[in-house]
């Protein structure tokens, strides 16, 4: 492969840079796989915009910036997923599954009902230093606004916090 490789130099000075740019942009689709970044695309929009920042940085920047750019994007949406979690109250359904409130509004048969004397709440991340003020400040106000919707909020009641994808 050397030999023949080295042979063939001396005829690629002949060749205008256009075929020479071309003769790369074909070796650099090759090595992207289009069935991963559609899969991408299906899955999550927003790794599909990290990726999407990460190619054209490193077409326009050069690959160090780009790689550099692709893992603060990671970081940075790791982040803020991890402190934004999917977080609410429960309530159940018609077929006695518990749901969250108000995303089964399709229909309002499907909405989950919830009791006045129960407050269940769910958290869906990881409970870590980086989201556990997050997670006071959320169970504080849900308390509250339960109480205030409460008539008599001094009946005995409970709380329970839903930790199933934990």
């Amino acid at each position: 492969i050397i030999i023949i490789t080295s042979s063939f130099v001396t005829l690629f000075k002949f060749l205008p840079k256009p075929v020479l740019g071309s003769i790369v942009c074909v070796g650099i689709l090759n090595l992207m796989d289009i069935a991963a970044i559609k899969k991408i695309w299906k899955i999550s929009k927003k790794d599909f915009i990290v990726l999407c920042c990460t190619i054209l940085m490193t077409l326009i920047i050069g690959i160090d910036y780009g790689v550099l750019v692709g893992v603060i994007g990671s970081l940075l949406m790791f982040i803020y997923q991890s402190t934004q979690p999917q977080y609410g109250r429960i309530g159940k359904t018609k077929d006695n599954k518990y749901e969250f409130v108000g995303l089964l509004n399709k229909d309002e048969n499907d909405i989950a009902q919830v009791r006045n004397d129960i407050l269940i709440l769910r958290w869906d991340e990881v409970l870590f230093f980086g989201n556990s003020q997050i997670f006071k400040d959320k169970i504080k106000r849900d308390m509250i606004k339960f109480m205030d919707s409460c008539d008599d909020y001094m009946n005995e009641w409970c709380m329970i916090l839903c930790f199933d994808s934990i």
